[in-house]
């Protein structure tokens, strides 16, 4: 955040304190809106911030929230809201100001039957009225087109203008409201989708960089879609010294949207890594980067660092990224580990660069450390219970003496009995580095 004092300060939450959870804990970075709304982690109501590229009006906004109307903020220690029910809150806000203000939500038909700007089918509902918000999350849930980002304006228009135009020219020789050449093309057009997002995805898969061998260590990744494309990426690139940068990266949301993003960061940290010597300028070129086109809208938390087999010390960083894991073999305990730094994506570089703090993991022999993304950790069983980071913990606790790969198969095990039968709903990542025992 800008360094600026707010005024008034009252009993609650400081704004020093204010200033620190924006930066660094993911449960206050809760923008949705293009950025101009902000859900409170405590009360789960929605605050108009304005842009972000004024600092003083949005900490303003969300401070005289905490202190006039949370009730939450005024109390030690906080009692935030569970983060299920946050992503709920925050997505509904996201919808509600794409409704009232985005063009590309607003397309109905004559009988005001609402277009979704993701897949750009026309819904049974009416895009007005109490139940349209309800009808509206409940179709976002289940659209993949959506996922990967919304459409233009002009692109809902011309279902709008095409729908009339079919209904004014249907005629006998319809079928479904589709003639027989209609239908062929679809058809072709279909399998010719099918067989370019199976070149993507393998274009992806090939983003992946195999880890190389590095001295006294073992590492092993595991990657996983929850669709075709994925928003994760695990990255590794072999510095000319003998060094090893790694990197995981988790784009918000999956789809084509995600694949995107995912596929340009994944290139950018390989570019990046070789012209940077500090972890801290690899992200913080990423982010002058690629924030002012996310906008707000879409996110991108990283773990970034740099391996040195000399040394045995990994120096990394942590960019809005869950926690990492250190296992140590010589005592049996687990670390958690959490340096402060901003995910990749606010357009306010100078926060972003304050957020970042560098961390120095020295690895004494048979220890295992891992990264991994919150497909993993937020993965819900029929309870919506959260499988969380105690249970990953005491995974790799179990199977930290086996090495890498079987802590891989024993977190994937345990997330995917936690889970029964709930379908996968976000990628997964894992990436887990061991030192050779002496």
């Amino acid at each position: 955040m800008e360094s600026t004092t707010l005024p008034g300060r009252r009993n609650g939450i400081d704004d020093e304190e204010l200033r620190r959870r924006l930066r660094t804990d993911l449960a206050w970075q809760g923008f949705s809106g293009n950025g101009r709304t902000w859900t409170c982690p405590g009360c789960l109501r929605t605050v108009q911030t304005g842009p972000f590229d004024d600092a003083m009006a949005m900490l303003t906004a969300i401070r005289d929230h905490l202190h006039a109307a949370c009730a939450t903020a005024r109390t030690s220690p906080l009692n935030l809201q569970p983060p299920h029910l946050l992503r709920a809150a925050i997505e509904r806000a996201d919808t509600s100001f794409h409704l009232a203000h985005d063009p590309a939500w607003q397309g109905k038909l004559g009988d005001g039957r609402w277009i979704c700007p993701g897949c750009l089918e026309v819904q049974t509902f009416q895009a007005e009225g109490d139940e349209a918000l309800a009808h509206v999350l409940a179709h976002r849930h289940a659209c993949r087109g959506l996922a990967s980002g919304a459409r233009t304006a002009a692109e809902v228009e011309a279902v709008v203008v095409g729908a009339a135009k079919q209904e004014k020219d249907s005629s006998s020789d319809t079928w479904m409201g589709l003639r027989p050449s209609d239908m062929a093309a679809g058809a072709e057009t279909t399998s010719a989708e099918a067989s370019e997002l199976n070149a993507v995805r393998e274009f992806q898969v090939n983003l992946m960089r195999h880890a190389p061998e590095v001295p006294g260590f073992r590492i092993a990744t595991s990657y996983e879609a929850c669709t075709n494309l994925s928003g994760d990426f695990n990255q590794f690139v072999a510095l000319s010294d003998g060094r090893l940068a790694v990197a995981q990266g988790d784009v918000s949301g999956h789809g084509t949207r995600a694949g995107l993003l995912m596929a340009i960061a994944n290139k950018l940290v390989e570019l990046y890594a070789r012209q940077y010597d500090d972890p801290r300028q690899v992200a913080i070129q990423l982010q002058r980067a690629m924030a002012d086109d996310l906008g707000g809208r879409s996110f991108l938390t990283m773990a970034y660092g740099v391996l040195d087999p000399k040394t045995r010390t990994l120096s990394w960083i942590r960019a809005g990224h869950g926690p990492a894991l250190l296992w140590r073999n010589a005592t049996g305990a687990i670390e958690n580990l959490l340096p402060p730094g901003m995910a990749v994506g606010i357009p306010m570089h100078e926060a972003f660069a304050r957020s970042l703090a560098l961390a120095e993991t020295r690895f004494e022999p048979g220890d295992v450390f891992v990264f991994a993304t919150d497909g993993f950790t937020e993965a819900m069983d029929q309870d919506d219970e959260e499988f969380g980071m105690e249970r990953m913990a005491r995974q790799l606790q179990a199977a930290g003496p086996k090495g890498p790969d079987a802590v891989i198969s024993a977190i994937r095990t345990a997330v995917a009995a936690h889970r029964r039968d709930v379908p996968v709903a976000d990628d997964q990542s894992l990436l887990v580095i061991a030192a050779n025992s002496l």
